[in-house]
């Protein structure tokens, strides 16, 4: 089956016929005058724009009429040709075809005779449809009858020929403009009217209605056919009246036999839709069951089913229905008409819901006593359902709260009594003296306020007793004298006292106790009360003179060397200066005043086993010949050195700042705390600081203990860790050390540890490549090869065929997304379709390509025939446009780390945290198909030409895929002292290193690194577009299409972004050994920090993607931090 997709009609109106002049055929079959009626003269302008027509032109020997022009005759006008236009005669011109006329004219048939066959522009009558009663009421046709109308008609070949609503139609063996409804009363403009329709035959005459469809015309009439009548309930003839047939209505017996008796039941008869014939509506008699009708016949329905219609009641609860006794199916007997309902679950509504009997059984409390609110807003009632069916709530509402008063009761209903009078029942007094009386304040009448409760006592005549006998507010005012000082004795004897009143209240008297003397001491007191002081003390001019009383009583000059006289090598002496005497002091044998300072006595007494230690401003120096008391090393590395050299035992440190990261050695001690000056040893007055100075790459310390087995202390320091640029801050670091490691009396402070390093982001995927343009349509010439077309597929190497826009090339990783070349077009067949683009690569995510177009074939100039079976199911000529690319699925984001607590890095030596994980990388996206092929035209009429159809353009490549973020490392952690063991420890507590009473503070864990960000998914190539048309040389260049464009390629996913580090973790002391041991050093230490003081590292942050639904990394934990902790 084919069908027509000409763009102008090739309808020949001229036929030119072999003989007769001005006719011939040439080569190509065209007529020899075509160039004298060109195929499209151009538009004539309107006759208003042509100017007046003169009189005088009429029969003008000079010039004939051209179209348009003013005529009286055929003679007048060049095409012979005059015609009535409008008002006035006219010239015209002929024509082949409607298009070589202007406007809305029309190319007719003006001389059907042969051989005067001759077509003319003539103007298109407006009476199409036009009421008439003969052809010359129609100017430009005919009159003829149509729906039962007369109207006018014009002549036609083709349906250009009509206007819009009209089609060409063969009436009455003549060709006319008939409306495509065949019907002037029924089109667009009417359409949904409606109008009185019949059907007729023998039988009578059937009225309906139609309806006015704009474009099938009047359809849909509802007239039945008439038809005999028979008895069915129905008008059958159409006469007005239903089963008008003899006999109906009359009277009509059934017999029957029941017991033995014959019976015999009445009816009438009448018509039904089962019979056309009248049927008897008498029952047959049957002996009498349950149905509500008279079976017997003998007037009395369902006798001897007494019940029956009685009420009747089934189920319980919501389940309970009343119903009425109704019949069975039988008629055996009648049962209740309804059945008991459905039980549903309990709700609290006061029904029986589950029908079990009881109502709302499941709700406590239902129906009970209940209370709302308190104080004066308190209110009882019942518990009742809530109107949500599921709650049971109280039946009353409390009431509206008042102002609060002073009355005892709560007023505004907030559960407290009298709020706002502060003072009521607080104690309170009313009087003075004996009369007053103790009470509570309580509410005023009006409960404005407060008052007392208790009123005065009666008052008394004033005695001396210590009361306010009468009442006055002044006690015993008639003795002026009590209360004042008195004194008797003298020296330690004296004895101060006050006048109080005598036993018998009427004087007063002094109340000092009486002293016996004592033995005379140094207090400066006269002890023996006799009138001098430490007489036994002082010599004749009253100086204190011994040596336990130096100048002054209680002046020990022993007691002033700590810890004692001898520890600072003196002999305490008293000696007289003046008025007075002072203490003073000379050397023990083998002890000198080495500093000149009296204070310290004769204070030094070098140790031969000691290397000393001073910072450079108080002369130390790091020489050779260091470490005497005289010349001292400057740091406590030389000196450990020195005494490791010098088979010495102690490395004694002054005062100061040490900027350096000690080692210790085995068996060396290191003692801080020294005065420079007399090298005395005072650590809470001397402040030794070691502060960490470690030019390690990463983690840093102040001191470390490595492999000490032997008895080593370190005593006496302020220990300051420093923070490094990576990894861990400690204080102290101790590896593989026992119980001979001794770490006392220091105050430790961690450095705080580095943040943690960053994750790396990935990288952005790679763009697509766009794909190629396909190639345009192309005539072809086949003369010299047999007239036959051998184009192949030029994709298989065969020659001249169109070759397909090729696919944007792209391959990312291992995996080719590159977009899929367009379809190939070779020689147009009619039921073939040209090639289909191939699919992008990318597996699934690849575009399909594009269908090719069917092929087309031309049997003359003007028209064009597609296949509707091509092989590919189209019969769209165009070519298809390539499926889209699907875009790469983004990655997910990476998991932070979420290990809080960590451990100890491969080579087992510090402490190390999980790094957060990587980011997934984007999927890459899928290519664009291939755009089809368009559909060629096989010119039959022209054998040795075809035209090439143009080919599809390549698809899009896919963008690659965005690469996933490395996640973010661990902060570093902070410790004040970390102790780690290369095996698996002690196996015992007493075998760790000793530390007791150091006062530690651990510092901040550092942050986790934040992890990177994810790498952004490459865009997709852009579509090649298909083929283009082509130039003017084509043979049929009206029936060439353009060859379908490619697909886009896909985006490539988005990589995550990586996953955030955990925090450094930070502890004052951190043991990390495999059996989990560790000694009580929270007993023998003191710290700072609380256990529960949050001091770890917050996670780092997770790396940001452009997938932001699920492609965000998530943050890393929180470190751990405390005083403690073991690792194992």
């Amino acid at each position: 089956m084919t069908r027509c997709v000409s763009r102008l009609s090739l309808a020949l109106y001229l036929v030119c016929i072999t003989g007769l002049a001005g006719c011939q055929d040439d080569a190509s079959g065209h007529s020899s005058n075509q160039d004298s009626v060109p195929a499209d003269s151009g538009f004539i302008p309107p006759l208003a724009d042509r100017g007046a027509v003169q009189a005088d032109q009429f029969n003008s020997e000079d010039r004939l009429g051209e179209f348009m022009d003013a005529c009286q005759s055929n003679d007048d006008c060049q095409s012979g040709w005059c015609i009535t236009f409008e008002d006035r005669s006219v010239c015209t011109r002929t024509c082949l075809r409607r298009g070589d006329c202007p406007g809305d004219w029309e190319c007719r048939l003006i001389d059907n005779t042969p051989p005067d066959i001759v077509s003319a522009c003539m103007p298109r009558g407006d009476r199409l449809c036009g009421v008439c009663e003969q052809d010359s009421d129609c100017p430009n046709g005919r009159c003829y009858v149509l729906d039962g109308d007369s109207v006018c008609s014009s002549d036609c070949e083709t349906d250009d020929d009509c206007p819009d609503g009209f089609n060409c139609q063969m009436k009455d063996e003549r060709l006319s403009c008939v409306p495509v409804t065949n019907s002037c009363s029924c089109n667009a403009e009417f359409a949904g009217d409606v109008r009185i329709c019949e059907q007729s035959n023998e039988f009578g005459t059937c009225i309906g209605r139609e309806t006015c469809d704009g474009e099938l015309g009047w359809t849909g009439c509802s007239a039945s056919e008439p038809a005999a009548e028979i008895c069915n309930q129905a008008d059958d003839d159409c006469n007005g009246f239903t089963d008008d047939l003899p006999g109906l209505g009359e009277v009509c017996e059934r017999d029957g036999e029941i017991d033995g008796e014959t019976i015999a039941c009445s009816g009438r008869l009448i018509c039904t839709i089962d019979s056309p014939d009248p049927v008897c509506t008498a029952t047959e008699p049957m002996a009498e069951v349950c149905n509500f009708l008279d079976d017997d016949c003998d007037g009395t329905t369902d006798e001897g089913f007494e019940g029956r219609g009685d009420i009747c009641i089934v189920g319980v609860g919501a389940c309970q229905q009343f119903g009425v006794n109704d019949c069975s199916v039988d008629g055996s007997g009648f049962a209740c008409s309804v059945d008991a309902g459905l039980p549903v679950d309990e709700i609290c509504d006061g029904l029986d819901n589950d029908c079990d009997g009881a109502a709302d059984e499941n709700f406590d409390g239902i129906r009970t006593p209940c209370s709302v609110g308190s104080g004066a807003c308190l209110r009882r009632g019942f518990r009742l359902c809530g109107d949500d069916g599921q709650s049971v709530v109280c039946s009353a509402d409390a009431a509206e709260p008042a102002q609060e008063t002073c009355n005892g009761v709560d007023d505004d209903c907030d559960s407290v009594v009298d709020e706002g009078y502060d003072a009521l029942n607080t104690a309170c007094t009313a009087g003075f003296g004996v009369c007053q009386r103790v009470g509570i304040q309580i509410c005023t009448p009006d409960g404005t306020g407060t008052v007392c409760s208790q009123s005065p006592g009666e008052p008394l005549m004033e005695t001396c007793n210590g009361f306010d006998d009468d009442c006055d507010g002044s006690t015993d005012e008639a003795h002026p004298q009590l209360g004042q000082v008195c004194q008797v004795g003298i020296g330690t004897c004296a004895r101060s006292g006050i006048y109080v009143c005598s036993d018998d209240e009427v004087n007063t008297q002094c109340d000092a106790a009486v002293v016996e003397p004592d033995v005379e001491t140094c207090d400066y007191q006269d002890d023996d009360c006799d009138g001098s002081t430490d007489e036994t003390f002082t010599d004749a001019n009253g100086r204190y003179i011994g040596v336990g009383n130096c100048g002054g009583c209680g002046t020990d000059c022993a007691q002033l060397w700590l810890p004692s006289a001898e520890a600072n090598g003196v002999e305490p002496i008293c000696e007289a200066a003046g008025a007075t005497a002072i203490c003073g002091f000379t050397c023990l044998d083998g002890f000198r005043d080495a500093d000149g300072v009296a204070s310290n006595g004769c204070e030094f007494q070098a140790d031969p086993t000691a290397v000393y230690v001073s910072t450079p401003a108080s002369g130390g120096v790091d020489a050779d010949d260091c470490g005497v008391p005289l010349r001292p090393c400057s740091t406590i590395t030389r000196a450990i050195n020195v005494a490791a050299q010098t088979m010495r035992t102690r490395v004694l440190v002054s005062d100061g700042l040490y900027r350096e990261t000690v080692r210790l050695q085995n068996g060396i001690d290191v003692l801080g705390g020294h005065n420079r000056s007399n090298w005395t040893r005072n650590p809470e007055i001397n402040t030794t600081i070691i502060r960490a100075n470690d030019d390690a790459e990463t983690h840093s310390a102040a001191v470390y203990a490595i492999d000490i087995v032997e008895p080593t202390v370190l005593d006496g320091f302020a220990i300051e860790g420093d923070a490094p640029d990576q990894g861990n801050g400690y204080g102290i670091y101790i590896r593989n050390s026992d119980q001979s490691l001794q770490i006392s009396n220091n105050r430790i402070r961690a450095g705080n540890g580095a943040r943690g390093l960053e994750g790396r982001s990935g990288s952005s995927g790679v763009a697509g490549v766009a794909g190629v343009q396909g190639n345009s349509a192309f005539p072809q010439d086949f003369r010299g090869n047999g007239n036959q077309c051998t184009l192949g597929n030029p994709a298989e190497g065969d020659n001249d065929g169109n070759l397909g826009g090729l696919g944007g090339q792209q391959i990312c990783g291992d995996i080719d997304v590159s977009g899929g070349q367009g379809g190939w077009t070779s020689c147009p067949q009619l039921n073939r379709s040209e090639g289909t683009g191939f699919a992008g690569g990318g597996g699934a995510l690849g575009g399909t390509g594009g269908l090719g177009g069917a092929g087309l074939r031309s049997q003359n100039q003007g028209q064009c025939n597609v296949s509707e079976d091509a092989s590919n199911g189209r019969n769209s000529t165009e070519g298809a446009t390539g499926g889209a690319g699907a875009n790469g699925p983004d990655g997910d984001g990476g998991a932070g780390a979420a290990n809080a607590a960590g451990g100890l890095d491969q080579l087992g030596e510090h402490w190390s945290g999980d790094a957060g994980t990587t980011g997934i990388p984007g999927t890459d996206g899928g290519g664009g198909g291939g755009g089809g092929g368009a559909g060629g035209v096989a010119v039959d009429w022209r054998p040795d030409r075809a035209d090439i159809g143009a080919s599809g353009g390549g698809g899009g490549s896919g963008g690659c895929g965005g690469g996933g973020a490395t996640g973010g490392g661990a902060g570093g952690g902070s410790f004040a002292i970390f102790i780690v063991f290369s095996d698996a420890g002690p196996q015992a507590a007493d075998g760790f290193p000793a530390l007791t009473n150091n006062d530690l503070t651990r510092g901040l864990g550092g942050r986790g690194g934040a992890g990177g960000i994810g790498g952004a998914g490459g865009e997709g190539g852009q579509a090649g577009a298909g083929g283009q048309r082509g130039d003017a040389n084509l043979n049929m260049a009206f029936c060439i299409f353009s060859g379908g464009d490619g697909g886009p390629g896909g985006r490539g996913g988005h990589g995550g972004g990586g996953g955030g580090g955990p925090g450094g973790i930070s502890f004052d002391i951190y043991v990390a050994n495999d059996n989990g041991l560790t000694p009580n050093y929270g007993e023998t230490n003191q710290f700072i920090l609380a256990n529960d003081d949050v001091t770890a590292g917050q996670g780092g942050g997770g790396g940001n993607s452009s997938n932001v639904a699920n492609g965000l990394g998530t943050a890393g934990v929180v470190g751990l931090s405390g005083q403690i902790q073991t690792s194992e």
